[in-house]
Parts: structure tokens; C-alpha cells; sequence
């Protein structure tokens, strides 16, 4: 432990800091508002508590841990508030992505504390006035706002405040919404009201499917049910107005364990709390009750058990008169060793169905059904990922620190091994949270050309010869399920999976790297006849078996999801009814 007394900046905010030399950065997401050249860009900055994989795995198996712990004494907070007697399937499914997520958020704040509470006897920061703190309105508010500089600054104050410290206070006023509303698609709404005219039996409520393209993929699906599918995105207008009554809010001091960490969970609880559980519950609650949907026996989804809570609160109102699906997306499900959202959503449901045969039900998405044929005389499309600054989850990629000390790095040494970048467009991600992803690239390859995003994924797809990606996420389980040319690469610091043997298949048939390097001059090597490499028996045995896995296509995945429903209901799922899915 050094004597040495240092002032610490907790986040990104100036305003924080002190300019002098004992200034210390508590990470490196206090550098991404700076410019290269500005003075304080050579600050120390404590080490990263989460650079490896083990480390983040620890932290998602902990965090899980404490979410299964704390769940049934929440059910019994929220039934003694609002005077119900609901399920803890009930609440999980209106609550438990917002909780399981704040737990992960706090864990991984709290260790980075600890790393500088145990590095400097004494230190020195300011933190934010309790008058500025604001309370999120559900999931997606948390999230907006758990990526962003101030709600972490008011995160961090709370911790050091929880655990003794008494440090000098400024104010910054927080974006508090006082307005918990959303604004309904009416066209969409039609078109799908015209749809569910013709569905004559209907058997199956589909919800937020994730579909590429769009009112195509809902016809084909439509076609294919004979009547018996309806489509419903549960997206009314609304608009309700929430006070926080901090009082009542008092009743979290009730909350005790013998646990600290749980301890500090309750008492961030009284501010952090999403209001829609207390505040605004009843309102909301009685709002969907009086919503005259159409009743079915199963309701299927990909992407709605998260932010949609309209759906959320239906759903969990008939919880007990229906049958639940829902579909994976996203690239991470299955393969990586642990996977936030995946958790979530087999727990909640009644069945969940991943896109490969490797794991329980599976079930082929629209999503790996599309067909691309490279162009011979294309580029190569290369597509970069970023993740926010602030971690919010434990996750496999390339996690806040590991943007700049990592990822970039990476991706400039692969460049710099690239013959001809002549050769590459560069698609970069949408939001690149301050990290400047493509800049930093394009400052030093100038002579690459950048896509300004005109034209979707697939449109660029069939413009190329080659897919190349940084990372493990959707694109590239779409891109090998097409047989379309592919190379992936990571840093594997920042990847763990759950079965390395799957995995490999990939790595011997020169489509997976975890080096650069080697990447790049595989690249190198069969740019000018990207089929010969591609087409021979040994890589297309290895993505074929690996898509099986993982990314299993069928010739009518619209069928395939009529059918398959049906038959796991017709099986031992009823047996089950209720019940929490294990893990």
C-alpha cells in the first residue's frame, strides 16, 4: 500500500478533478472525452480489475449467485408495497433484467474501489451532492444511464459514502425523467391488425421477432401458420407521469442480510430502485389489465422480454393461462461460457430455443435463413464492435478498459500486416461511446475507405468478396450460416467458451484467429482466390458443423416455427408448468 496521497478522478466529468500532478484515474474512461494532446492524457490510471477472463466469469458467477439469493426476498418487498401476493416468476419476469444487471453493474464498481482502497493509504476526490441524485424509471433508463458519466459519478458516490468515506461534495444536476411514456407505431399497428383478420386459429402470439427483412419475413411467417399465427407488438401509446416518494422508500432500511455486498445492494436500493416497481406499478399495472388484446394459448419472442413492458406486465398477468417462448439473439447465446440475457430469459420462460442443435431446443431464425453470394470482384467488408466505457455486465468481448488497451491495438496491428487496405471498407459501429474506433483507424490508414452507413449490412455484403470481423457477435454467425466467405479474429484474453472442441473447428480451418497477425496473413494469402480457400472440403466440413451447433439453417424456418412450438407443447413442457428453469 503506497503512502503516497493521491487524488482520484472518479469518471470522465472535469469538473471532479484536480489539476495538479496527484491526480489518479480510476480507469480509463476518465481518458475518452480528452484529446491525444491534452495534459491530462498521461495521468496514471489504476489497473483494470476485470483483464481477463477468469476474472469477468468470477464476477458474473458471484453476481448470479447474489441475483438467486436476493430474488425471493425482493418478491416479498414488492408484495408487502403494493399489497399483492404475486409469484417470484411473476416479478423475475417484470424485474429480473433490470436486477441481475444492477447487481453485475454495482459488483464491478465496488472492486474497482477495492483496487483503490487496497493501492492508496489515503486519497482524496470529490464526490456528487446527494441533491443531484436521480432514480431510474425501468431497464432501459438504467442502462442509458449506467453507460454515461454522471449516473456513474452518483454510483460511486453512494459506494464511498456506504462504505465510511466523508469527501468534499459538488453538484452537477442529473437528467432525472419524471415521465414514464412511449409513443406507439400506428402503421405498423394497422398492418398487423389486417394480418390477424385472416388468422381464423389462432394458436401462437408473436412478439418483437427480430426479423432482418422486415414485413417480408412477418408475411412468410404468416403464410406459413395457415391461421394460426397472430402478430402483436404490444406497443400502445402512453404517457404516466411519476413522482419518487423517498419516504416510502424508507422501507428498504427494513431489508438486512448477513451479507455486505447484499447490504449495499439494499441501501443503493432507496434511490436506485427503478420507479415503475414502486411508484409507478399500480398505474402501469392497471393500464395493461384494461388493454383489450387478443388472447392466445402461446406467446413467442426474441427481443421483448427486456424493454417492452407492456408486454412484460401482460405476460406476467397470465403467466399461468399461457405457454412462453422465446428465441435467442444475438451471437454470444450458447457459445460463450456465461451470457447475462441468456440467463434472464431461460429462466423466465417456458421453453427456450437457441438457433443450433447444441444446446436444449433449438429452433432456425430468419436471421441465419438469408442468402449472400460474395462478389468476386468486391472488397472486403470489414466490420468493428465497440462497448460502452463503463461496464454494465459481465460479458465475452471487449469490455470498457480493454476498448483501448485492447481492442485497438489489435485492430491497427492487423492493418499494419494487411498487404493492400486498398482493398478494405471499414463499417464501423453505430455508437462508439467517445472511443473514436474508426478515426483512430482511418488517422492511421488513411487510404482506407469508411462506409457512412447508407446502406444496410447485407447490401454491403453483397457488394464484397470477403467478411472479416474483430469480434464474436451476430454478423458473423449470419455471414457463415450464408456461406458466405468469413474470418474472425479476437484477442482470446477477452473470450471464453463452452466448448473449445466446437470452437476449434473454426481455429483449424484458418477461419478463427486469435492473433492478428496470423489473420492478416491468411488474408494476405488468399485474397486472390478467396473460393479455392473457402469451397475446399476442409472449411466447409468445419462451418458446416459448426452452423449445426450453432447456426442451423433450414430450408422454411417460417414452418419450422409453427411446427416446433407445437411439438414441445404436445411433450413434457406442461409437466413444468410454472416452474422457474433451472440452470
Amino acid at each position: 500500500m503506497s503512502s503516497k496521497v493521491v487524488f482520484i478522478g472518479l469518471t470522465a466529468l472535469k469538473e471532479f478533478w484536480k489539476d495538479d500532478d496527484s491526480l489518479v484515474f480510476l480507469g480509463e474512461w476518465c481518458k475518452t472525452n480528452l484529446e491525444k494532446n491534452d495534459k491530462f492524457m498521461n495521468q496514471e490510471v489504476l489497473e483494470f480489475a476485470w483483464d481477463n477472463m477468469t476474472k469477468m466469469e468470477h464476477g458474473y458467477e458471484f453476481s448470479t449467485k447474489i441475483y438467486l439469493e436476493i430474488m425471493p426476498i425482493i418478491q416479498n418487498f414488492l408484495n408487502g408495497y403494493h399489497s399483492t401476493n404475486k409469484s417470484q416468476r411473476y416479478w423475475e419476469l417484470i424485474i429480473g433484467n433490470w436486477l441481475l444487471t444492477f447487481i453485475e453493474a454495482i459488483y464491478e464498481r465496488l472492486e474497482t474501489l477495492n483496487i483503490l482502497i487496497a493501492k492508496y493509504q489515503k486519497f482524496e476526490t470529490y464526490v456528487l451532492s446527494e441533491t443531484d441524485y436521480i432514480t431510474p424509471l425501468e431497464y432501459e433508463d438504467f442502462v442509458f444511464n449506467v453507460i454515461d458519466d454522471e449516473y456513474n459519478m452518483q454510483i460511486y458516490s453512494q459506494i464511498l459514502k456506504y462504505k465510511g468515506f466523508d469527501f468534499p461534495t459538488k453538484k452537477h444536476p442529473l437528467r432525472q425523467k419524471k415521465d414514464f411514456s412511449k409513443k406507439g407505431r400506428p402503421i405498423r399497428k394497422y398492418i398487423m391488425k389486417l394480418l390477424n383478420i385472416f388468422s381464423y386459429d389462432s394458436k401462437l402470439t408473436v412478439t418483437s421477432p427480430y426479423f432482418s427483412n422486415g414485413f417480408s419475413s412477418y408475411l412468410k411467417l404468416f403464410f406459413n401458420s395457415k391461421g394460426k399465427v397472430v402478430f402483436n407488438e404490444f406497443d400502445e401509446t402512453f404517457q404516466f407521469p411519476i413522482s419518487i416518494d423517498k419516504d416510502k422508500r424508507e422501507l428498504f432500511e427494513d431489508l438486512k442480510s448477513e451479507n455486505d455486498f447484499i447490504n449495499l445492494l439494499f441501501n443503493l436500493f432507496k434511490v436506485n430502485f427503478p420507479a415503475l416497481f414502486l411508484e409507478g406499478y399500480t398505474e402501469f399495472d392497471n393500464f395493461v389489465k384494461k388493454q383489450n388484446f387478443s388472447v392466445t394459448k402461446n406467446y413467442f419472442t426474441s427481443t421483448g422480454l427486456h424493454t417492452n413492458y407492456i408486454y412484460k406486465f401482460w405476460l406476467a398477468n397470465n403467466l399461468e393461462k399461457i405457454n412462453l417462448f422465446c428465441i435467442q439473439h444475438g451471437g454470444g447465446y450458447c457459445i460463450d461460457s456465461f451470457n447475462t440475457p441468456e440467463f434472464y430469459e431461460k429462466r423466465v420462460v417456458d421453453s427456450f430455443f437457441s438457433w443450433g442443435k447444441k444446446e436444449g431446443n433449438y429452433l432456425t431464425h430468419e436471421k441465419i435463413s438469408q442468402e449472400c453470394k460474395p462478389k468476386k470482384s468486391g472488397r472486403i467488408l470489414y466490420c468493428t464492435t465497440v462497448y460502452p466505457k463503463y461496464m454494465f455486465r459481465f460479458q465475452n468481448s471487449f469490455n470498457s478498459t480493454a476498448i483501448p488497451k485492447i481492442y485497438i491495438p489489435m485492430i491497427l496491428s492487423f492493418f499494419k500486416s494487411i498487404q493492400n487496405t486498398d482493398d478494405i471498407l471499414l463499417r464501423g459501429y453505430p455508437n462508439e461511446y467517445d472511443y473514436k474506433v474508426v478515426a483512430t483507424i482511418k488517422k492511421n490508414f488513411d487510404n482506407l475507405k469508411i462506409d457512412n452507413h447508407k446502406k444496410s449490412f447485407h447490401e454491403r455484403l453483397r457488394e464484397s468478396k470477403l467478411f472479416v470481423c474483430d469480434h464474436m457477435q451476430t454478423t458473423y454467425l449470419e455471414t457463415l450460416s450464408m456461406n458466405f466467405p468469413t474470418v474472425v479474429y479476437v484477442n482470446q484474453s477477452c473470450y471464453s467458451f463452452k466448448d473449445m472442441d466446437v470452437i476449434n473447428l473454426l481455429v483449424d480451418a484458418n477461419i478463427l484467429f486469435f492473433n492478428e497477425k496470423d489473420a492478416a496473413i491468411h488474408i494476405n494469402n488468399i485474397t486472390d482466390n478467396i473460393s479455392y480457400w473457402w469451397n475446399s472440403e476442409k472449411v466447409q466440413k468445419a462451418r458446416e458443423e459448426f452452423c449445426y451447433n450453432y447456426a442451423k439453417t433450414s430450408d422454411n424456418w417460417a414452418k419450422d416455427w409453427i411446427v416446433t412450438p407445437e411439438n414441445i407443447i404436445d411433450s413434457d413442457l406442461m409437466n413444468n408448468k410454472g416452474k422457474i428453469q433451472d440452470l
